[in-house]
């Protein structure tokens, strides 16, 4: 859960030890609100290949959004999924982890695709 608090006259928000600057954290947030499925990869990266050829396999792409994640990028997300290696995707605004796994052992993309609870997420 993120803790609040104010610093030098602004307030940030705390997830874990890092913390995130209120604007950013509202940038980020709407970045991975602005599509059902948000995909942060980076273009040599075969797991994110994997995870939105995957992704488009199944039908999703009218619906995903890809972000080149940079070093910002990666280190927000740091912030706020514990994890800097991409991919990392949200569905709705959830995390649901990279290609192969994900904050439970029954999560990642392709797992969820395997599983078929990538429609609970987008019913959510």
């Amino acid at each position: 859960m993120a803790q609040a608090a104010v610093t030098g006259g602004r307030k940030e928000e705390y997830f874990g030890s890092v913390p995130i600057p209120e604007p950013e954290l509202e940038i980020m947030e709407s970045i991975i609100k602005s599509a059902e499925i948000v995909v942060f990869s980076s273009e040599y990266c075969p797991y994110c290949s994997d995870a939105i050829e995957s992704l488009k396999s199944a039908g999703y792409e009218r619906i995903m959004k890809v972000v080149e994640a940079d070093s910002n990028h990666k280190s927000q997300l740091a912030s706020i999924t514990k994890q800097r290696t991409v991919p990392q995707i949200f569905i709705n605004g959830t995390f649901v982890g990279g290609c192969n796994d994900g904050p439970e052992a029954w999560m990642g993309i392709k797992k969820l695709l395997a599983n078929g609870k990538i429609k609970d997420y987008l019913s959510k």
